[in-house]
């Protein structure tokens, strides 16, 4: 298939567990996939020389690639895709990732044999979707439509449904030729299914079309329904708006009518109002009248309205000292019973406070009893506490001291120590740098005596690289100018060739334009076109001579002079040439008989005694029978029919007077058949369109005959020439030294390459010879330096054991002072804590009596107080009882008197 395809090849196979990709005429550079179905991360597969297919297995992920070409290239079927719907080829995301917010797809194709029609070099494709259902497309970063990306790859049979990529499942249908697959991978192969693609919509626009036409005969076969009915509309509402006018007339013509009656109304009205108002005003004088009454009867009312406004005074002061007396009266009753209430409450509280004070005072006689008992015992065990606490303090503070010396002697043994690990461990790392740099001296010395021994090979090699790229690059220059050569001999052979080829299209063009006028005029000559059916007759009828030829057959002159000669012989064109009178005689009498009209004839016999008139030149003017051909044998015919008959270019600028002064019949005739001029008349007019094509006939066919001949011989050779070139041509491209060239290239850049990478290596080895010296230098000197340093450390590590030794000593004799006086502080502070515990039970024992005894002498003195209130309290009681006693005897006689006076 990819032999036969002259477009974009870029197959997918799928098998189970690996696919091939091919690529032919544009290469597919890379392909960048992200978050699309299970690329959650951005992937990007680069396909370059080397890259013949993807492999995996299965799940991994292939058919996935399938699709996302698929789906860039414009793809929409979801089935197409292994969809329910397009949303899922969206990345949904997995326990421990959230999913993508778009899948975005980006092909990227190296257009360097301009295969598509675009001005970039490389072109990129991108689709993206999101997840509320936008979408966009991208070439080469910019916006644009789906139709534009399937235009621009329409050509190179790439696109979603082409056999650009083929899975399995095509496969088979191929092979099966399952709906004509087959068929239509030929035709895409072939570059015939764009075609049928444009033929498809075009035939689609055609169809819409139509159904526009369609549509636009619908409307306007409803739009003259319409016309009528807002034809009528528009009558009616012509005849509305008249009847609007002549309504808005009448309405007029009314209203003064109306105005009139509402005059005459007004007036009379205004007679009622007048009337009306008199009848008012005699009614105002009467109310007013009755008014005056009515207030002098107010006025009398009001002097007694006074008078029972001051006995009602009276009686409401009455009144009010009554109620003032009874208020006062059940105040006086409430404050005597409050009186003699609280007076039995605080008789009440002084009995109980003398029990109470009696009962506390038995209590505070016994708390002191136990309060001085108490305090002596607490005397005690402080004296006992003291004891303690001195004998603590003093074993505290010698633990202290020898705490200390302890922790002071840890800390010098903790550094002896410390320092002693420190040079041990410096001891052991110089033996381990002694040991290392001891093997790398070793090993620079074992890689310079390699390297320098590579080195002398590399030089000698790279000698010898020199001189073979000296000879491959003599021998590539040779080639190149041969090949030079050879191509500029293909350009010459191919100019040439189309040089040819133009005149050998030039000379068919006039072949075929020749031949076809040949067979033009054999047929005009044959059936006579344009001539009576007399001669027709005459010239098929075996009785009489077919060798009699017609004037126009016998006649010939060049193309410019055609239409003059013609338009002048017009008369005789029909004329046949015979030999003598009798030929004349029996044409006639065919004629006669067959009743097929008539004929005229010039009978050569009787022409041969004709002489020529016309001597003199005329200046300006060519006569006939020099531009006119005719065989030898029709000179005379020649002479007389043209006799003073001269060719001019204008008669116009032609001067009239040469004519009169010549003294003989003169004809001019203009070169394009306008005008013929004779003595005394000008005649002309238009020129048909087939004028001149009617004489010398016979003789242009027999010159036509020859110019094909002659045109045939040169096309033949021109023919002979262009395959003769393009043999030549196809030799001088077969023999391309182009791979040689390419091979002699190859090896220079081989060469050239291993000459640089010798090179390279060169310079590495003496840099690595230099640095190797230097190192082995640097190594020994370290290597002396470490053996005076692990010396100097052995020494102070000698030093440093001994004196760690007795720090030791002395660490342990002070370890056990200090666990004996450990021990005798815990017993002596198990002692004071016992003593201290019992102390404070004892102080709080005696606190608590002290605090209740307080309490209790509290209590007596509140209940003292207490009861000298409420004597306080009874006292007063009892002088208010007998003031308001007092008070309610004289409150009793005032409101026996104020009830009498009331009634009054």
């Amino acid at each position: 298939m990819g032999k036969c395809a002259a477009h974009v090849v870029y197959s997918i196979f799928k098998f189970s567990n690996h696919r091939i990709f091919k690529f032919k005429d544009m290469q597919l550079t890379t392909l960048e996939i992200k978050g699309f179905k299970s690329f959650a991360e951005k992937t990007t597969i680069h396909f370059n020389n080397n890259i013949t297919g993807i492999v995996g297995p299965n799940g991994c992920g292939k058919s996935n690639v399938v699709d996302s070409i698929r789906w860039v290239l414009g793809e929409q079927k979801t089935s197409m895709l292994r969809l329910e719907k397009m949303e899922n080829l969206i990345f949904n995301g997995t326990k421990s990732r959230k999913p993508s917010a778009l899948a975005e797809v980006s092909l990227t194709f190296e257009n360097t044999k301009n295969l598509v029609s675009s001005d970039y070099k490389t072109i990129t494709i991108t689709r993206k979707l999101f997840r509320d259902g936008e979408s966009e497309y991208r070439l080469n970063d910019v916006p644009c439509r789906l139709r534009d990306i399937t235009t621009l790859f329409m050509d190179t049979g790439v696109s979603a449904d082409s056999y650009a990529i083929i899975e399995l499942g095509m496969v088979d249908e191929i092979l099966n030729d399952r709906d004509h697959s087959r068929r239509k991978l030929f035709e895409q192969a072939a570059g015939v299914s764009k075609y049928k693609k444009r033929k498809k919509e075009t035939v689609d626009k055609l169809k819409a079309t139509d159904a526009d036409l369609e549509r636009v005969k619908d409307l306007l076969f409803e739009i003259e329904g319409q016309l009528k009915t807002l034809e009528k509309q528009a009558a009616k509402t012509k005849k509305f708006y008249e009847l609007k006018e002549e309504y808005k007339n009448l309405s007029l013509m009314l209203a003064k009518f109306n105005l009139q009656e509402y005059k005459q109304s007004f007036k009379d009205l205004e007679a009622k109002r007048q009337i009306e108002d008199d009848k008012k005003l005699e009614l105002e004088t009467a109310i007013k009248t009755a008014e005056a009454a009515l207030e002098k009867e107010k006025l009398d009312n009001v002097d007694k309205e006074h008078a029972l406004m001051e006995v009602q005074k009276k009686l409401n002061a009455l009144v009010s000292g009554v109620s003032e007396r009874e208020n006062e009266r059940n105040l006086l009753n409430s404050q005597l019973k409050f009186a003699h209430d609280k007076l039995d409450a605080a008789q009440k509280q002084i009995i109980d406070a003398n029990d109470h004070v009696e009962k506390l005072k038995l209590s505070i006689d016994k708390l002191t009893v136990d309060n001085n008992t108490e305090s002596g015992i607490l005397d005690g065990k402080k004296a006992e506490l003291t004891v303690l606490e001195d004998a603590l303090i003093e074993i505290r503070d010698h633990h202290n001291k020898i705490k200390e010396s302890l922790s002071s002697e840890q800390k010098l043994y903790a550094e002896k120590e410390r320092q002693i690990f420190e040079l041990e461990k410096r001891l052991a790392v110089n033996r381990s740098s002694n040991e290392t740099l001891q093997r790398e001296l070793s090993q620079s010395e074992e890689d310079t005596i390699a390297k320098r021994k590579e080195l002398e090979e590399l030089q000698a090699q790279l000698d010898q690289y020199k001189a073979e790229q000296e000879k491959t690059d003599f021998t590539l220059k040779q080639l190149i100018a041969d090949e030079e050569a050879r191509k500029q001999q293909i350009t010459d052979l191919e100019q040439s060739v189309e040089k040819t080829r133009q005149e050998l299209t030039q000379e068919t063009r006039t072949l075929d334009a020749k031949k076809n006028e040949y067979e033009l005029t054999k047929s005009l000559v044959e059936n006579l076109e344009g001539f009576p059916e007399s001669i027709k007759f005459l010239k098929k009828n075996a009785k009489w001579s077919k060798e009699a030829p017609l004037l126009s057959d016998i006649i010939y002159c060049a193309e410019e002079y055609r239409v003059a000669i013609e338009n002048y012989l017009e008369p005789y064109l029909n004329y046949y040439v015979v030999q003598n009178v009798e030929e004349a005689i029996m044409a006639i009498n065919l004629l006669n008989d067959s009743s097929m009209g008539r004929a005229n004839f010039f009978i050569l016999d009787d022409i041969q005694k004709y002489e020529n008139r016309t001597t003199t030149a005329i200046d300006g003017a060519i006569p006939a029978t020099q531009i006119v051909e005719f065989d030898k044998q029709y000179e005379k015919l020649s002479a007389f029919l043209l006799d003073g008959v001269y060719m001019i270019d204008d008669v116009s600028g032609f001067n009239p007077a040469q004519l009169s002064s010549s003294g003989q019949k003169v004809v001019l005739l203009t070169k394009t058949g306008k005008f013929i001029r004779r003595d005394f008349s000008l005649s002309g007019g238009a020129v048909g369109l087939f004028e001149g094509k009617k004489i010398g006939r016979a003789k242009n066919l027999e010159k036509l005959k020859e110019e094909i001949e002659k045109l045939e011989r040169t096309t033949y050779q021109l023919h002979t020439k262009v395959s003769d070139a393009v043999i030549k041509t196809n030799q001088l491209k077969a023999a391309t030294q182009t791979r040689q060239i390419d091979e002699q290239r190859n090896t220079l850049n081989q060469f050239n390459n291993k000459q640089s990478a010798t090179q390279a290596s060169i310079q590495s080895l003496v840099k690595f010879l230099e640095s190797s010296d230097t190192k082995s230098k640097s190594i020994a000197d370290r290597l002396q330096q470490l053996t005076h340093e692990v010396a100097d450390i052995n020494d102070e590590l000698a030093n440093l054991r001994e004196t760690q030794n007795e720090a030791k000593q002395a660490l342990e004799q002070t370890d056990k002072e200090f666990v004996d006086f450990t021990n005798r502080l815990s017993e002596a502070s198990s002692k004071f804590n016992q003593k201290n515990i019992e102390f404070h039970q004892q102080q709080n024992r005696v606190n608590s009596i002290s605090q209740e005894l307080n309490f209790k002498n509290s209590q007596v003195e509140s209940f003292t107080s207490q009861l000298t209130r409420n004597n306080e309290t009874i006292i007063e009681c009892n002088i208010t009882i007998e003031e308001n006693q007092t008070k309610l005897k004289a409150i009793e006689s005032q409101l026996l008197e104020g009830y009498t006076n009331k009634e009054a």
